[in-house]
């Protein structure tokens, strides 16, 4: 997210973890320099810098929060037209994390549920011509891996299958 603002990027994060006002702290640590379990310490500080950085690089980013097991891919495409219409024109969408997503329908299988959201997501880069940015976690050999492979991703290998790229 904050490599994207410094791009410039317009941002919208959707969280189906941790709520908004967490990963606004966390996003305004990283901007700023100052430690997260510091930042209302230095707040005159932090929000003297982020000043300066919105006037530099405008304020280019959006968070939504997403009820774990009950997001949907389509709640997402709803909220970009919203944004869209409002004239916010996203480039980057993140989603912290795609294994927390609902699937449309339910095949009543889990890991064909999961590789479908993750072809939605997709779509949803294509059809808004945005990045479409992920994270999903190792299962417990993953824990013990020196590198984290597609033998230990967690939940479905269809979300590796159907990804442009993998970091880990």
């Amino acid at each position: 997210a904050t490599a994207s603002l410094f791009q410039k990027r317009k941002v919208v994060y959707f969280t189906l973890e941790m709520p908004p006002e967490k990963i606004a702290t966390r996003i305004d640590a990283a901007l700023s320099g100052v430690e997260t379990l510091k930042i209302r310490d230095y707040n005159t500080l932090v929000q003297r810098r982020l000043g300066t950085l919105e006037k530099q690089f405008g304020d280019n980013i959006v968070l939504e929060r997403l009820i774990s097991g009950r997001g949907k891919v389509s709640t997402i495409r709803d909220r970009l037209e919203a944004l869209i219409m409002s004239k916010f024109k996203p480039e980057v969408v993140i989603l912290d994390y795609i294994n927390l997503m609902a699937p449309e329908e339910s095949s009543g299988t889990r890991h064909l549920d999961l590789g479908q959201i993750y072809v939605d997501f997709i779509g949803v880069g294509q059809e808004y011509n945005v990045w479409p940015i992920t994270a999903a976690q190792s299962n417990r050999e993953g824990l013990r891996a020196k590198l984290i492979t597609t033998a230990v991703l967690a939940d479905a290998f269809s979300g590796a299958m159907h990804s442009h790229l993998i970091i880990t």
